[in-house]
């Protein structure tokens, strides 16, 4: 009796698992081995080029966020006083941009001046021509490869950005005015 208890047991996982196990004929995320990529390559060409763009948007407007929109009384524009202070902005811009032009940014914005607890920045920014006024990839012109690209905008912002396999994420690595 106990045999057969048993026979009938490992029947029951046998076939719950092969009921499980049943449906792997197709790979769960629809591209052919040959296509099938880690998580730190690059996406392919036109989703690149889109995330590219998307990604200097949001690394210029993390920019404005840490040193255009927070003012004092009189309008005069202070760093951010979430942020609080140039270290904290650089290890924030480091998420978006490489860091030896987040150190440019912030050398650009930061000032000596204080009033009070907070720090005065410059009022002319860094961006003189900026991809924020772009409604979409479709207004700016995108040259490149998989893993770095230049997004130049109508009024001559010309922004590198080169993919970093540790973040899986487009960076900032320059910016020039033409």
């Amino acid at each position: 009796m106990k045999t057969t208890l048993t026979a009938i047991l490992v029947a029951l996982v046998a076939l719950t698992l092969g009921a499980c196990s049943g449906n792997s004929d197709e790979t769960p995320n629809k591209e052919t081995p040959g296509e099938a990529r880690t998580q730190n390559q690059a996406p392919d060409a036109e989703k690149a080029k889109q995330k590219a763009y998307t990604a200097a948007k949001i690394a210029e407007d993390k920019v404005r966020t840490l040193f255009g929109k927070a003012t004092l009384e009189d309008g005069t524009p202070i760093l951010d006083p979430v942020t609080g202070t140039a270290e904290k902005a650089k290890s924030l811009l480091a998420n978006y941009f490489d860091p030896a032009l987040a150190d440019a940014i912030v050398a650009h914005y930061v000032t000596d001046k204080k009033s009070g607890e907070s720090t005065l920045v410059n009022a002319e920014p860094f961006f003189a021509a900026s991809i924020l006024a772009t409604k979409s990839a479709e207004d700016v012109q995108i040259d490149g490869e998989n893993d770095t690209y230049a997004v130049t905008t109508a009024d001559g912002g010309v922004y590198t950005l080169k993919w970093d396999g540790a973040k899986s994420k487009y960076i900032v690595t320059g910016y020039e005015k033409k």
